[in-house]
Formats: C-alpha cells, structure tokens, sequence
C-alpha cells in the first residue's frame, strides 16, 4: 500500500470535513501502486476570506511547518480560530497580525524577508504571489473573516 496517497486522501478528506467545503473538494480515487499521476488540486478563487485563504495560500505554502505537528508549530495556522489566537503574539517585534496596519503584520511581513523568508529558500515551496500577499493583507484588515 502506498503510504503516501493514503495520507493525501486522509489529509483532504479532513481539510474538506473541517473546511466545510464539501462543494469544492475533489475526492481522490485509487490508483495502481507505482502510477505517478498528477491529482487534481482543489483552489477556489482568490478571496479575502479563511476558505480561499487557506485553500489558496496557507494550506499549499504553510501548512507542512506550521501546523501542531510541524517545525514551526508555536506558530500554528491549522485553523482560522488558532492563527486568531495568536494575533498577539510577536517575534522580533513584530506582532503576526496588525490589525491596523495589516501590510506591518509579521504575517505578511515575513513573506518577504530578505535573510528569512517565507517559505524558506531551502524548501521546494513557490513564492507567495503579490496578489496573494495583497489578499493575505485585506483579509487581515478584515479581521479574518
């Protein structure tokens, strides 16, 4: 059995459950032992709002650190509630979400740190986009709907 696809499957299908986004979630058939086929990627459109947000960026891009499980789990973006629950939190002065000037956030901020930024360099993740950044900070602004 291929560890791997199970734990895609399982991993989607509770992303999906907790998402609450059953419309959009494309459920995964199984496929012979040693098929490398490219699966299909649910995205949704790009939207100030935690299921594009998370869908689109978080979830691709951040997820596999910053999860309970991850490197990065003190700072946990699993769920809309636990990125909120650290609103407040700061790392080297800066606060992850700044609410009044969103675009300061450490948020957003770390996106584009020349010495360290996120993802890391050393990880086979893309870029953030600008349009993605610009969402990330009008759903700050927002406050995380």
């Amino acid at each position: 059995m291929d560890h791997r696809f199970f734990f895609k499957s399982f991993t989607a299908a509770i992303l999906s459950i907790l998402l609450g986004c059953d419309s959009h979630y494309t459920e995964v058939t199984s496929t012979p032992q040693g098929a490398n086929e490219e699966k299909p990627k649910t995205t949704l459109p790009l939207e100030a709002n935690w299921n594009s947000v998370s869908t689109n960026i978080i979830f691709p891009l951040c997820y596999q650190c910053h999860s309970p499980e991850g490197k990065a789990k003190a700072f946990d973006f699993s769920t809309r509630q636990a990125i909120f629950a650290l609103r407040n939190a700061t790392y080297e002065g800066r606060t992850l979400l700044d609410f009044d000037n969103p675009s300061e956030s450490l948020l957003v901020t770390s996106l584009t740190d020349e010495k360290y930024p996120m993802p890391p360099l050393n990880t086979n993740l893309r870029r953030v986009t600008p349009d993605e950044t610009q969402i990330l900070i009008e759903w700050i602004r927002l406050g995380l709907p």
